[in-house]
């Protein structure tokens, strides 16, 4: 089992598209990390609110 099969629901055609589409995303590199993410939505309302982060 890989780390995305392991993070994904099993229950039928749901999981098996956001496994897919994970996927995808992962071998196309276009993924914002968890940290980038986290900023962001914590500068929301703030005086230095952040740019939506960009997929490394």
């Amino acid at each position: 089992m890989s780390a995305l099969q392991s993070i994904t629901p099993n229950d039928g055609v749901m999981g098996e598209e956001l496994y897919a589409h994970l996927l995808e995303l992962y071998e196309i590199k276009e993924i914002i990390s968890a940290k980038d993410m986290n900023a962001w939505i914590a500068s929301w309302d703030t005086e230095n609110e952040l740019p939506p982060p960009k997929p490394k």
